[in-house]
């Protein structure tokens, strides 16, 4: 398989991209995660079945694991998976996986597949940035997500990667999408592209943008049927605060605006998902048919009865917790606050700064781990005004201690209200780097969260969430063989899932962190 760094773009590509670029970098939330690329995949013979034996099964909906088991798979499809068994015999590549875990392949349920993962923007780092973007889709599948949902993402950059994709010029997960933001002028993420860089508005026009803005009921009924095309999903913002330092009040739709949306919704077939971070957003979002709210409430608490109208009508929640570890700057004071200190704060500091001087050039491109570091160093000089007023655009510190502080509470209430609760990672906001679903999965645990309902809600529940329940999502014969194979047992201990040691897409091998080698007296190929 083409190497995702190798494959030489055309001028025209190459200027599509770059101006592309420009409109990402216009927004709050980016993508770019860089990976030293894994050794080739083992040359595994297709024309046969794929058996993979020797392996414990995790039924991600029993939240048991299998001893003993197996998996068959046959053009592409899982034709068997369960106990050992000798009862369905024709030709095979077995691969013995020497009492691995076997799961379904990941769902990352909320991320920004084409946007740098920083608010900044210069021209002269187009190939950089470009070079990211290819390496978001490689991360994601390195890290066992099969399948993403992109909530956001500019149309001309992510229809380029996904045909790579399909094409077998980039290893990557499959892609769902929602339409760009739809966004009032100046509501979240409430950054205009002057406000980055002179090229951004240019570059907006030609291949379109990570939200359409409207300022007006004409000019959002002008507009929306340009947005919604190839979309599964419709994606609004209902918060009436910006979550940026410097920034204040954003405005909301109108009562006449959402139900106009919502008809056009349901004409086109679209679910509608909403960004809300404020318990505004969250309570005012409950009043319409909703497919899911996305983030967790940071200002307040979920009450019960909002968890029951949620479970009732089957809303689901993605809260993208991790978000909460992200941004939790303590950077930005000289003393952190005592309402900011107790005992889960505190530990969640301790793992953000483990996590933060961790990364490598294995984890994000130097430049733009060097432009992040830099944002966060602007905290301690510059008051709030004047990060707006030097572009830095930056999340607001208080709204997420708080987050912290509400958030892991509103989990819980939210998990005993039995809530359709989802997996996503909002990566590709500033900081926030692909290829990190582990860190997700953990914080749900600290959070009380089971092991085995964290799996389910990473594999089958997104699968729901994202509609394609029918074809991904657990391993039942005639799904796609979306799986990934762990050294360690997942529902004992979630930091499992940290480093998958392979990772098949469609019954194809696209990771492979173990060596494998032929055992010509067994017949079989062994997992080192």
């Amino acid at each position: 398989m083409m190497d995702p760094e190798s494959r030489t773009m055309t001028r025209r590509e190459f200027l599509g991209l770059a101006a592309s670029t420009a409109a990402a970098l216009a927004l709050p939330t980016a993508t770019g995660c860089m990976s030293v690329p894994l050794r080739d995949t083992y040359a595994l013979n297709y024309s046969k079945d794929l058996v993979l034996a020797n392996c414990s099964l995790i039924d991600v909906l029993s939240g048991a694991a299998v001893p003993d088991a197996m998996v068959r798979i046959r053009e592409g499809k899982v034709v068997y998976a369960g106990r050992k068994t000798d009862a369905i015999g024709a030709p095979a590549e077995i691969i013995d996986l020497g009492g691995r875990y076997v799961m379904p392949g990941l769902i990352n349920s909320h991320v920004h597949m084409t946007l740098p993962c920083t608010s900044a923007f210069n021209p002269f780092f187009f190939p950089t940035f470009v070079r990211q973007m290819r390496r978001n889709f490689v991360l994601e599948i390195e890290s066992g997500v099969t399948t993403v949902r992109d909530m956001a993402s500019i149309p001309f950059v992510l229809d380029y990667f996904v045909k790579d994709v399909e094409n077998g010029n980039l290893r990557g997960p499959r892609v769902v999408h929602s339409t760009p933001f739809v966004n009032i002028n100046g509501s979240h993420p409430d950054i205009p592209p002057f406000d980055i860089s002179i090229f951004a508005p240019i570059a907006v026009a030609a291949v379109g943008n990570f939200g359409f803005n409207y300022e007006g009921w004409d000019d959002l009924k002008k507009k929306i049927d340009r947005f919604v095309q190839k979309a599964t999903f419709l994606k609004l913002s209902m918060d009436n605060r910006s979550i940026l330092c410097g920034r204040g009040d954003v405005p909301v739709y109108t009562d006449e605006e959402l139900k106009f949306l919502f008809d056009v919704a349901e004409k086109r077939h679209l679910r509608v998902s909403c960004h809300n971070v404020m318990k505004f957003g969250f309570s005012r979002a409950l009043k319409y048919p909703m497919h899911s709210v996305e983030h967790i409430v940071a200002d307040d608490f979920i009450t019960e009865a909002e968890a029951r109208t949620m479970a009732d009508r089957k809303i689901a929640i993605v809260p993208t917790a991790v978000v909460g570890n992200i941004y939790a700057y303590e950077e930005a004071f000289t003393s952190l606050p005592a309402e900011y200190r107790d005992e889960e704060i505190d530990n969640e500091l301790r793992i953000r700064r483990e996590y933060w001087g961790g990364i490598t050039d294995a984890d994000c491109e130097p430049l733009i781990h060097r432009m992040n570091i830099e944002s966060i160093a602007a905290l301690r000089r510059l008051s709030f005004q004047q990060l707006i007023e030097n572009k830095y655009f930056v999340v607001n510190p208080h709204i997420i201690f708080k987050g912290l502080k509400f958030g892991k509470e509103n989990l819980r209430r939210l998990d005993a209200g039995g809530v359709m609760m989802g997996v996503g990672t909002d990566a590709g906001t500033p900081m926030n780097y692909h290829g990190t679903i582990w860190r997700e999965l953990e914080i749900l645990s600290r959070a009380g969260i089971t092991n085995d309902r964290i799996l389910r809600s990473a594999t089958a529940v997104n699968a729901k969430i994202c509609g394609l329940d029918d074809r991904v999502g657990t391993l039942e014969p005639g799904k796609l063989a979306d799986i990934v194979v762990l050294d360690g047992n997942p529902l004992v201990k979630i930091e499992a899932c940290r480093k998958p040691a392979l990772v098949f897409k469609g019954g194809k091998l696209e990771v492979q962190r173990k060596d494998l080698r032929r055992n010509s007296e067994k017949g079989t190929v062994e997992v080192a």
